[in-house]
């Protein structure tokens, strides 16, 4: 993709911003972009013919966000990454907010930076950007980047996000999504959205930091382990008590689990009987020939020679798991157990240091804490050691 380097309509009296939205899918490496983007949104330009990029996040309430502040949002929660807010947060806006907006990311742009913006939910709200007219009254010129994935895979990994934490047997939860999986009618729906001028769709690759950035132009800042997903085991035990994963979005305690526990890597239990599998294959088949006209040369003959968009019986040789809860097995709870208790060690020791600064900060005369350069109190409380 050839991400425009100028922007402007014709007879418009001053050229619009360019931006590069990122909309998704779900389930198709966003987290690892995003945490990338949040922690460094300068990209520089990969040669000197394009100009740089730069990602802002459109946040629910309040000002543009930009530069480092983004990077202090991703600290802060608990997903790491900072996001724009989703259509009907972006509706509920009213015009004064949308002209606040406007004119920062006007001003953000103003050195001729392109930006980019990134929610993987947004993917399945092009009829609410149509309507809304969200981009056109931030007066945006979009190019729109979709990254797709086979849809029996997508539902083995959206099922262990959110439809085990339904209540709805597998079977019946992967029916629902039939809409959603129709990957050509969300491009299709994308192209209509006022303000768009093109939307590229790019198949899933293994470094997707890696070909966003080969896309869109910029270098790459190089890729990040996020959300990944998480072992049989653990998941396991999310299903015996479903106290730790209570809903559908209750996620955060997965991302504490990842960044804390130093789990061995394995894949998540494949859950998909055969015989959904088929369904799904076929229920998409027409949706994916028409996903082949809309891609690139390039990736279109990828996807052709690809037999999970097309063939079941490429997903009959994997091993068949239980969809439904299973007992613990012990060895694999014993090693759980064992990392758990090594993660409380270390978090406790981390805890205690931490306490010993804030303790040490508060009894320091104020005219000390005042001018004591930042960072000071955390390089002390490493130079001390752990705390007695």
């Amino acid at each position: 993709m050839n991400v425009p380097a100028t922007a402007g309509t014709a007879g418009a009296a001053r050229s619009a911003p360019l931006a590069v939205l990122h909309v998704g899918m779900s389930k198709c490496g966003s987290s690892a972009l995003q945490t990338v983007l949040s922690l460094q949104p300068e990209l520089t330009p990969a040669d000197s013919g394009m100009p740089a990029a730069r990602y802002v996040v459109l946040p629910k309430d309040g000002a543009l966000v930009t530069g480092e502040e983004i990077g202090g949002i991703a600290r802060r929660v608990p997903c790491g990454y900072a996001i724009s807010a989703r259509a009907h947060d972006l509706d509920a806006m009213g015009c004064a907010r949308i002209a606040l907006l406007r004119r920062e990311l006007a001003r953000t742009a103003g050195d001729g930076a392109r930006l980019v913006l990134s929610n993987e939910g947004w993917a399945q709200e092009y009829a609410e950007f149509t309507t809304g007219r969200f981009l056109e009254r931030l007066e945006l010129d979009c190019t729109v980047l979709i990254y797709v994935r086979p849809q029996v895979e997508w539902c083995n990994a959206a099922w262990w996000q959110w439809g085990a934490w339904t209540g709805l047997e597998l079977p019946r939860w992967v029916e629902r999504q039939h809409e959603r999986m129709q990957w050509s009618r969300v491009v299709e729906g994308w192209r209509c959205v006022p303000g768009v001028r093109d939307v590229h769709v790019r198949l899933l690759p293994p470094g997707i930091v890696e070909d966003f950035c080969a896309t869109v132009g910029v270098a790459s800042p190089g890729e990040v382990v996020a959300n990944r997903s998480l072992p049989g085991v653990v998941l396991r035990v999310f299903q015996r008590h479903r106290r730790l994963r209570p809903g559908a979005h209750d996620s955060d305690i997965e991302f504490a689990i990842a960044r804390h526990l130093e789990l061995p890597r394995s894949r998540t239990p494949w859950v998909m009987p055969q015989e959904v599998v088929e369904r799904v294959i076929a229920s998409c088949h027409e949706s994916n020939l028409e996903l082949l006209a809309q891609l690139d040369p390039e990736q279109r003959e990828r996807m052709r020679a690809d037999a999970a968009w097309w063939d079941a019986a490429h997903f009959a040789p994997r091993r068949l798991l239980p969809w439904q809860s299973r007992p613990p097995v012990p060895q694999d709870v014993d090693q759980l157990a064992a990392v758990a208790l090594e993660a409380v060690h270390r978090l406790d020791a981390r805890c205690r240091e931490l306490e010993h600064a804030l303790a040490r900060e508060r009894n320091r005369p104020w005219w000390r804490r005042w001018f004591a350069p930042a960072g000071a109190v955390a390089q002390e409380a490493g130079n001390d050691g752990a705390p007695g």
